[in-house]
């Protein structure tokens, strides 16, 4: 009897042995339709939609801008197929001509203390995305006759050379209707309320497509 049983319970743990050896991990699936990049410069990384093309990137400093940079340096991150989008990282000191990127010497909890959206659709938000902590910005700008509404995300960074990271999208849609007859006045554009629709995430926004694809981006941002 003793013998039987000790038979079948060697039966028993090949048996549940077996199983369990039998059963492998389905393995994960690759999402065919992210790419990834890396800085060559810095420990810094993300992944974003494909059909963003190439992420290309380029450092811009005093020597080598043509007079745009003042000071510092910055890493620009552009995409081969999304004009309309680039990744920023400033070090603190970096000085633009242009003076439209965040470079993280003013410490990001004091900024977006206002979050009204003035009249030509300047406004901001504080978010957290991921486990970053983000003010989101719109931001009218007129350069050398044209005019334009820009979508950034700022972030305060600590690498050993740069401080500040700004992600900012254009549309197209946005700038083709400001800058379609420039003989008459912008004021009858409802800029305010591109804004306040981008800014407030309306479900009825066009946009948000484009920014949910792009908050994805930030929060894949790895750096250090």
């Amino acid at each position: 009897m003793k013998k039987a049983i000790i038979l079948f319970s060697l039966l028993l743990l090949v048996t549940v042995v077996f199983f369990i050896s039998s059963i492998k991990p389905k393995p994960q699936k690759k999402n065919l339709n992210v790419s990834h990049f890396s800085s060559e410069k810095i420990d810094f990384s993300f992944e974003y939609p494909k059909n963003y093309g190439i992420a290309q990137e380029e450092l811009r400093n005093k020597s080598n801008s043509s007079g745009l940079v003042q000071s510092g340096q910055a890493i620009w991150i552009s995409f081969s197929n999304n004009k309309n989008l680039n990744i920023v990282l400033a070090s603190k000191d970096y000085k633009e001509f242009k003076e439209i990127v965040y470079t993280g010497s003013s410490d990001i909890v004091n900024l977006c203390q206002k979050t009204d959206i003035d009249e030509v659709g300047n406004g901001c938000k504080k978010r957290i995305i991921g486990s970053k902590e983000v003010v989101e910005q719109t931001e009218y700008i007129v350069d050398e006759g044209i005019y334009n509404l820009i979508h950034k995300y700022l972030i305060q960074i600590s690498s050993d050379k740069y401080s500040g990271i700004t992600v900012m999208q254009g549309f197209p849609e946005i700038y083709n209707e400001l800058n379609s007859d420039l003989t008459d006045d912008n004021s009858t554009i409802p800029v305010r309320k591109y804004a306040e629709t981008i800014i407030n995430k309306d479900d009825a926004n066009n946009f948000n497509n484009q920014i949910n694809d792009l908050e994805k981006v930030i929060e894949s941002i790895v750096i250090k």
